[in-house]
């Protein structure tokens, strides 16, 4: 009583709630030199199921389990039979009890035979290839983004950080686009090469800063865009920062965050929400006609000549051109006074001399001076 059940012992419990439909199943399993973990069990069990909706779709395969406890009895039966053995027929649910029943015994094939034929016939849940389970599956991190070929098209764009390359579906906002001509296709989950129309580069515009894409594969048939991390931050200069709630592109060298993106049903999402909403307010600024004295101040108090003219050009909404007074222009600015036409020449350096009278000063100086002359 309280007593951990062994794997043996679930596995085997596992096999005799089974169906007789698979028997074959049972029969390569039993026959195995070495028991599968429960784990492994859980995992062939699966492809099993997928193997037989395969070859009969019109009847669905159910997997009937046992229920079963972690702490159970053990002193009514050995596992694998009262005398430890695989062949021992004394336990009510041992190996032994359920040869008897299966025959496991009686296959003609060879155990080494059996097992290469199951991993033969083994199909990855995530990725959809042959030859290995879900546990060690390879391209966990690629399958579950571009499962399916022709579905439902979604123009939102994904980073990925499992994707080797950008792909796009649509070639409408690709620049520098040319064909492709090698041979090469795009792995997908179901093992399949999407092919590749053509490639080309792609703006992600931002409020902060415009992003660029490089080397994009065009992929008509696949159903969503692919925005490759490794490449993002290389060909930017910029590192992506994950959580929960979303990521936060940054600047490598400086730090700050250039653009944040969303989740969306468990996937990172490159939002264009942005440059939407910054189209927007200048929409609005726009339709709305400001005094005449801001843009005069705006544009580095330019003359009213050039407000006519950006006026007339539609280049600034403006109310009227009429300037009121301003003082910064009054006390900021140079003005140059006429000087009168001279007919004097000289040949030598300062044959001539020109002198200036500057009086009435604003302020006066420290010896209490007012006029000046200027040589």
């Amino acid at each position: 009583v309280n007593e951990i059940v062994s794997n043996s012992d679930l596995v085997l419990h596992t096999l005799n709630g089974l169906s007789s439909e698979y028997e074959s199943f049972i029969t390569t399993v039993t026959m195995s030199k070495i028991l599968p973990t429960f784990s492994e069990l859980h995992d062939l069990l699966l492809n099993q199921v997928h193997k037989l909706r395969l070859l009969a779709p019109t009847i669905p395969a159910q997997v009937e389990f046992s229920a079963t406890a972690f702490f159970t009895q053990r002193g009514g039966y050995g596992g694998r039979g009262n005398s430890g053995s695989r062949g021992a027929n004394s336990g009510r649910n041992g190996r032994g009890s359920r040869s008897r029943e299966r025959n496991f015994y009686h296959a003609g094939r060879s155990t080494q035979g059996q097992k290469n034929s199951e991993n033969q016939h083994v199909i990855c849940q995530f990725c959809g290839c042959r030859n290995h389970t879900a546990r060690t599956c390879y391209d966990i991190p690629k399958a579950f983004m571009v499962m399916a070929l022709n579905g439902g098209r979604d123009n939102a764009r994904y980073p990925d950080s499992g994707a080797t390359h950008h792909v796009t579906h649509s070639d409408d906002s690709m620049e520098d686009k040319v064909d492709y001509q090698g041979g090469e296709g795009v792995l997908v989950g179901n093992c399949t090469k999407a092919p590749i129309s053509h490639i080309g580069n792609i703006f992600l515009n931002s409020i902060s800063r415009s992003f660029r894409l490089k080397n994009v594969m065009h992929v008509p048939t696949i159903s969503q865009n692919l925005i490759s991390i490794s490449r993002f931050t290389k060909d930017n200069n910029c590192s992506v920062e994950v959580d929960d709630n979303g990521f936060v592109v940054r600047d490598s060298q400086t730090g700050p965050a250039l653009h944040k993106g969303k989740t969306k049903d468990g996937l990172y999402l490159w939002a264009d929400e942005d440059r939407k909403e910054s189209k927007r307010t200048l929409i609005v600024q726009r339709s709305r006609n400001l005094p005449a004295n801001l843009w005069h101040q705006r544009l580095g108090h330019s003359h009213l000549k050039t407000l006519d003219l950006l006026k007339k050009n539609n280049y600034v909404p403006l109310d009227d051109s009429k300037l009121d007074f301003c003082s910064s222009c009054v006390l900021a600015k140079m003005h140059r006074l006429p000087f009168s036409f001279s007919l004097s020449n000289s040949i030598h350096p300062f044959q001539l001399l020109h002198a200036d009278l500057w009086r009435a000063a604003p302020m006066c100086s420290r010896e209490g001076y007012k006029y000046y002359l200027l040589i």
